[in-house]
Protein backbone atom coordinates (compact mmCIF):
# COMPACT_ATOMS: atom_id res chain seq x y z
CA UNK A 1 0.00 0.00 0.00
CA UNK A 2 1.20 3.50 -1.17
CA UNK A 3 0.89 6.46 1.46
CA UNK A 4 2.95 8.78 0.15
CA UNK A 5 4.39 9.69 -3.40
CA UNK A 6 6.63 12.33 -4.86
CA UNK A 7 4.71 15.62 -5.91
CA UNK A 8 6.85 18.57 -7.97
CA UNK A 9 6.56 21.54 -6.27
CA UNK A 10 7.06 24.98 -7.79
CA UNK A 11 10.75 26.08 -8.50
CA UNK A 12 13.10 27.77 -6.31
CA UNK A 13 12.80 31.82 -7.19
CA UNK A 14 15.67 34.10 -6.26
CA UNK A 15 12.96 36.27 -4.64
CA UNK A 16 12.13 33.20 -2.33
CA UNK A 17 15.78 32.80 -0.98
CA UNK A 18 16.35 36.35 -0.38
CA UNK A 19 12.33 36.52 1.56
CA UNK A 20 13.27 33.50 3.31
CA UNK A 21 17.25 34.67 4.06
CA UNK A 22 15.38 37.79 5.52
CA UNK A 23 12.63 36.19 7.88
CA UNK A 24 15.44 33.43 9.12
CA UNK A 25 15.92 35.04 12.38
CA UNK A 26 13.53 37.92 12.88
CA UNK A 27 10.72 34.94 12.75
CA UNK A 28 12.02 33.20 15.70
CA UNK A 29 11.22 36.36 17.88
CA UNK A 30 7.44 36.50 16.01
CA UNK A 31 6.73 32.91 16.69
CA UNK A 32 8.09 33.44 20.75
CA UNK A 33 6.14 36.13 20.94
CA UNK A 34 2.50 35.71 18.84
CA UNK A 35 0.22 33.16 20.40
CA UNK A 36 0.49 30.59 20.63
CA UNK A 37 4.15 30.71 20.87
CA UNK A 38 5.65 28.10 18.80
CA UNK A 39 8.83 28.57 20.17
CA UNK A 40 9.73 29.46 23.80
CA UNK A 41 10.08 32.84 24.39
CA UNK A 42 12.98 31.63 26.83
CA UNK A 43 14.96 29.94 23.98
CA UNK A 44 15.33 33.26 21.80
CA UNK A 45 16.09 35.17 24.90
CA UNK A 46 18.89 32.51 25.87
CA UNK A 47 20.30 32.17 22.46
CA UNK A 48 20.35 35.93 22.35
CA UNK A 49 22.61 35.28 25.10
CA UNK A 50 24.75 33.01 24.05
CA UNK A 51 25.82 34.78 20.64
CA UNK A 52 26.66 37.73 23.46
CA UNK A 53 28.87 35.66 24.99
CA UNK A 54 30.87 34.62 22.27
CA UNK A 55 30.64 38.07 21.01
CA UNK A 56 31.87 39.25 24.36
CA UNK A 57 34.62 36.40 24.19
CA UNK A 58 35.90 37.98 20.08
CA UNK A 59 34.78 33.80 19.16
CA UNK A 60 33.92 35.62 15.88
CA UNK A 61 34.19 32.28 13.58
CA UNK A 62 31.80 30.44 15.89
CA UNK A 63 29.31 33.15 16.26
CA UNK A 64 29.36 33.50 12.48
CA UNK A 65 28.78 29.97 11.55
CA UNK A 66 26.26 29.49 13.84
CA UNK A 67 24.24 32.79 12.57
CA UNK A 68 25.09 31.32 8.70
CA UNK A 69 23.70 28.18 9.53
CA UNK A 70 20.43 29.27 10.72
CA UNK A 71 20.20 31.85 8.02
CA UNK A 72 20.79 29.42 5.28
CA UNK A 73 18.75 26.53 6.83
CA UNK A 74 16.45 28.61 5.61
CA UNK A 75 17.36 30.42 2.42
CA UNK A 76 18.43 27.46 0.66
CA UNK A 77 14.75 26.15 0.18
CA UNK A 78 13.49 29.64 0.11
CA UNK A 79 11.13 28.88 2.77
CA UNK A 80 10.26 30.18 6.45
CA UNK A 81 8.23 29.61 9.44
CA UNK A 82 6.45 33.13 8.87
CA UNK A 83 3.32 32.36 6.61
CA UNK A 84 2.13 29.23 8.30
CA UNK A 85 3.82 29.02 11.75
CA UNK A 86 5.28 25.88 12.51
CA UNK A 87 3.46 23.80 9.31
CA UNK A 88 6.35 24.12 7.22
CA UNK A 89 8.91 23.15 9.87
CA UNK A 90 9.10 19.71 8.51
CA UNK A 91 11.48 21.86 5.97
CA UNK A 92 13.49 22.30 8.89
CA UNK A 93 14.18 19.49 10.84
CA UNK A 94 18.10 20.25 10.65
CA UNK A 95 17.81 23.98 11.71
CA UNK A 96 15.75 24.49 14.45
CA UNK A 97 17.69 22.16 16.85
CA UNK A 98 20.49 24.53 16.47
CA UNK A 99 18.20 27.37 18.11
CA UNK A 100 17.85 25.21 21.27
CA UNK A 101 21.33 24.35 21.31
CA UNK A 102 22.37 27.70 21.61
CA UNK A 103 19.53 28.25 24.14
CA UNK A 104 21.68 25.79 26.39
CA UNK A 105 24.76 27.77 25.70
CA UNK A 106 22.95 30.86 26.63
CA UNK A 107 21.77 29.18 30.12
CA UNK A 108 25.31 28.14 30.50
CA UNK A 109 26.26 31.38 30.36
CA UNK A 110 24.57 32.60 32.78
CA UNK A 111 25.18 30.30 35.23
CA UNK A 112 28.61 31.25 34.34
CA UNK A 113 27.91 34.81 34.73
CA UNK A 114 26.65 34.54 38.16
CA UNK A 115 29.11 31.79 39.44
CA UNK A 116 26.99 29.35 40.64
CA UNK A 117 28.62 26.03 40.99
CA UNK A 118 26.13 24.37 43.77
CA UNK A 119 24.75 21.22 41.62
CA UNK A 120 21.35 22.13 43.31
CA UNK A 121 21.03 25.55 42.46
CA UNK A 122 22.24 24.47 38.85
CA UNK A 123 19.49 22.02 39.08
CA UNK A 124 16.81 24.25 40.41
CA UNK A 125 17.13 26.80 38.06
CA UNK A 126 17.07 24.00 35.05
CA UNK A 127 13.51 23.36 36.37
CA UNK A 128 12.61 26.73 36.75
CA UNK A 129 13.74 26.87 33.30
CA UNK A 130 11.78 24.07 32.16
CA UNK A 131 8.18 25.66 33.75
CA UNK A 132 9.16 29.34 32.43
CA UNK A 133 9.96 27.85 28.62
CA UNK A 134 6.18 25.21 29.14
CA UNK A 135 3.74 27.78 30.88
CA UNK A 136 4.17 30.21 27.62
CA UNK A 137 3.70 28.00 25.23
CA UNK A 138 0.65 25.80 26.34
CA UNK A 139 -1.61 27.25 23.57
CA UNK A 140 0.05 25.70 21.04
CA UNK A 141 -0.59 22.20 22.53
CA UNK A 142 -4.45 23.15 22.22
CA UNK A 143 -4.16 24.69 18.65
CA UNK A 144 -5.39 22.28 15.76
CA UNK A 145 -4.88 22.42 11.98
CA UNK A 146 -8.01 22.12 9.62
CA UNK A 147 -6.81 18.64 8.57
CA UNK A 148 -6.51 17.76 12.01
CA UNK A 149 -10.53 18.42 12.36
CA UNK A 150 -10.81 16.94 9.25
CA UNK A 151 -10.10 13.61 10.44
CA UNK A 152 -11.03 13.52 13.37
CA UNK A 153 -14.06 14.24 11.74
CA UNK A 154 -13.67 11.10 9.26
CA UNK A 155 -12.91 8.79 11.59
CA UNK A 156 -15.39 9.47 13.62
CA UNK A 157 -18.54 9.78 10.99
CA UNK A 158 -17.19 6.82 8.41
CA UNK A 159 -18.19 3.92 11.11
CA UNK A 160 -22.16 4.90 9.96
CA UNK A 161 -21.25 3.47 6.32
CA UNK A 162 -21.70 0.06 5.56
CA UNK A 163 -18.84 -1.94 4.71
CA UNK A 164 -17.86 -1.48 0.80
CA UNK A 165 -19.06 1.59 1.02
CA UNK A 166 -17.10 4.09 -1.96
CA UNK A 167 -16.50 7.53 -0.07
CA UNK A 168 -15.32 10.10 -2.93
CA UNK A 169 -14.32 13.54 -2.45
CA UNK A 170 -13.20 16.52 -4.89
CA UNK A 171 -9.21 16.23 -6.10
CA UNK A 172 -7.12 19.27 -3.88
CA UNK A 173 -3.91 18.03 -6.20
CA UNK A 174 -2.95 18.14 -9.91
CA UNK A 175 -6.59 20.56 -11.05
CA UNK A 176 -4.27 23.05 -12.35
CA UNK A 177 -4.57 25.43 -9.95
CA UNK A 178 -1.33 28.43 -8.80
CA UNK A 179 -0.28 26.57 -6.35
CA UNK A 180 -0.85 23.45 -3.58
CA UNK A 181 -3.18 24.51 -0.80
CA UNK A 182 -1.72 22.51 1.57
CA UNK A 183 -4.68 23.27 3.99
CA UNK A 184 -7.24 20.44 3.67
CA UNK A 185 -7.88 16.68 4.14
CA UNK A 186 -7.19 14.75 0.42
CA UNK A 187 -9.30 11.56 1.95
CA UNK A 188 -7.87 9.22 -0.59
CA UNK A 189 -4.36 9.50 0.32
CA UNK A 190 -4.82 10.23 4.06
CA UNK A 191 -3.75 7.70 6.66
CA UNK A 192 -7.66 7.88 7.88
CA UNK A 193 -8.27 4.91 5.45
CA UNK A 194 -6.16 2.91 7.12
CA UNK A 195 -8.44 2.74 10.08
CA UNK A 196 -11.78 1.38 7.49
CA UNK A 197 -10.07 -1.05 5.09
CA UNK A 198 -13.53 -2.51 4.24
CA UNK A 199 -14.55 0.63 2.74
CA UNK A 200 -13.48 2.17 -0.80
CA UNK A 201 -11.71 5.80 -1.24
CA UNK A 202 -11.40 7.30 -4.58
CA UNK A 203 -11.46 10.73 -5.92
CA UNK A 204 -14.07 12.99 -8.12
CA UNK A 205 -13.10 13.81 -11.63
CA UNK A 206 -11.56 17.06 -11.49
CA UNK A 207 -13.48 18.45 -14.39
CA UNK A 208 -16.68 17.05 -17.14
CA UNK A 209 -19.77 15.15 -15.57
CA UNK A 210 -19.61 14.16 -11.77
CA UNK A 211 -19.87 10.69 -12.72
CA UNK A 212 -20.73 8.53 -9.20
CA UNK A 213 -19.68 4.71 -8.77
CA UNK A 214 -22.13 2.21 -8.69
CA UNK A 215 -23.69 0.97 -5.23
CA UNK A 216 -23.12 2.78 -1.70
CA UNK A 217 -21.91 5.84 -2.52
CA UNK A 218 -20.55 8.53 -0.11
CA UNK A 219 -19.38 12.01 -0.24
CA UNK A 220 -17.01 14.10 1.81
CA UNK A 221 -17.46 17.89 1.35
CA UNK A 222 -14.37 18.94 2.97
CA UNK A 223 -12.91 22.59 3.61
CA UNK A 224 -11.92 23.14 0.49
CA UNK A 225 -15.94 24.20 -0.47
CA UNK A 226 -15.29 27.27 2.30
CA UNK A 227 -12.42 28.43 1.16
CA UNK A 228 -11.85 32.40 1.89
CA UNK A 229 -8.75 33.67 1.93
CA UNK A 230 -7.28 36.24 4.13
CA UNK A 231 -3.90 36.73 2.00
CA UNK A 232 -2.98 36.58 -1.21
CA UNK A 233 -6.94 36.82 -2.72
CA UNK A 234 -6.60 37.37 -6.70
CA UNK A 235 -3.74 34.38 -6.20
CA UNK A 236 -6.29 32.14 -4.65
CA UNK A 237 -9.32 33.82 -6.09
CA UNK A 238 -9.29 30.90 -9.18
CA UNK A 239 -8.98 28.36 -6.22
CA UNK A 240 -12.15 29.86 -4.65
CA UNK A 241 -13.87 29.92 -8.13
CA UNK A 242 -12.99 26.24 -8.74
CA UNK A 243 -13.91 24.77 -5.95
CA UNK A 244 -16.87 26.59 -5.41
CA UNK A 245 -18.35 25.41 -8.64
CA UNK A 246 -16.75 21.87 -8.49
CA UNK A 247 -18.67 21.47 -5.01
CA UNK A 248 -21.57 22.43 -6.16
CA UNK A 249 -21.71 20.06 -8.91
CA UNK A 250 -20.53 17.51 -6.75
CA UNK A 251 -23.96 18.25 -4.84
CA UNK A 252 -26.08 18.03 -7.96
CA UNK A 253 -24.85 14.90 -9.35
CA UNK A 254 -27.22 12.84 -7.06
CA UNK A 255 -29.67 13.06 -4.37
CA UNK A 256 -28.03 12.98 -1.09
CA UNK A 257 -28.61 12.47 3.10
CA UNK A 258 -26.92 14.37 5.39
CA UNK A 259 -25.02 11.59 7.86
CA UNK A 260 -22.82 14.30 9.76
CA UNK A 261 -21.82 17.58 9.64
CA UNK A 262 -19.30 19.71 11.81
CA UNK A 263 -17.72 22.98 11.90
CA UNK A 264 -13.71 22.40 11.95
CA UNK A 265 -10.44 24.78 12.69
CA UNK A 266 -9.68 27.70 10.30
CA UNK A 267 -6.11 27.24 10.39
CA UNK A 268 -4.89 25.83 7.80
CA UNK A 269 -1.94 26.88 5.56
CA UNK A 270 -1.24 30.46 3.61
CA UNK A 271 -4.36 31.56 5.44
CA UNK A 272 -7.23 30.45 3.53
CA UNK A 273 -10.49 30.47 5.74
CA UNK A 274 -11.20 33.33 7.36
CA UNK A 275 -14.27 31.34 9.47
CA UNK A 276 -14.40 27.82 10.63
CA UNK A 277 -15.47 25.78 7.50
CA UNK A 278 -18.12 23.52 7.67
CA UNK A 279 -17.58 19.83 6.70
CA UNK A 280 -20.34 17.30 5.57
CA UNK A 281 -20.71 13.62 4.82
CA UNK A 282 -23.21 12.79 2.58
CA UNK A 283 -25.03 9.33 1.32
CA UNK A 284 -26.20 8.89 -1.49
CA UNK A 285 -30.09 8.80 -1.47
CA UNK A 286 -30.97 5.46 -3.99
CA UNK A 287 -34.66 5.40 -4.77
CA UNK A 288 -36.21 1.79 -4.63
Amino acid sequence: MGVLRPHDHPPLLAADVVDAAKASLPQLAWLAWKAPRWIAPAAVVLGLAALARLAVARRFALLGRALVTMVLGFALVGRSLVPDELLPARYFLAVIPILYVLAGAGFDALLELGRIRSTLIRTSALVALAVAAFLPSMGAFERRYTFEDETAFLAAALHRLPDGCTVTAIPLRDIGLAGDLDCCLRPARAPVTLLFPRLHFAELPAEGAVELPPGCTAYFEGASCSLSPTRERERWEPAVRYFRRRCADARAGAAWTELAAADVSPFGSKGLFERPPRVRLLLRTISP
